[in-house]
């Protein structure tokens, strides 16, 4: 969480799922769905969970920068859990959250 190839990272206080990155990572891994599009599936899921946060402009992924090199990051945002709140709450300082 909250290194450079992190697929995870605290963001304003939320976590900050990147996408599509993650879900590919996790059908690789796992070795879920049997095509090439299967991380779509894993996208679908955690939208219909309705756990994320949408944007302003109501939006299911979120756009970050990394203040470094400017480079956008998209993915999405979920309210951290207690749990993780006492593990971890360092906000990533590497990137910035863009308006949405």
């Amino acid at each position: 969480m909250n290194t450079r190839d992190a697929f995870f990272h605290i963001i304003d206080g939320k976590l900050f799922i990147v996408s599509p990155t993650a879900m590919r990572t996790f059908v690789d891994e796992y070795e879920v769905g049997c095509h090439d599009e299967s991380y779509l599936d894993v996208q679908d899921g955690i939208q219909c969970m309705n756990r994320h946060i949408k944007t302003a402009s109501g939006r299911n992924l979120h756009v970050v920068t990394v203040i470094k090199s400017q480079n956008p990051i998209n993915g999405y945002l979920v309210a951290l859990s207690d749990e993780v709140k006492r593990i971890h709450t360092t906000n990533n300082t590497a990137l910035m959250m863009n308006e949405g």
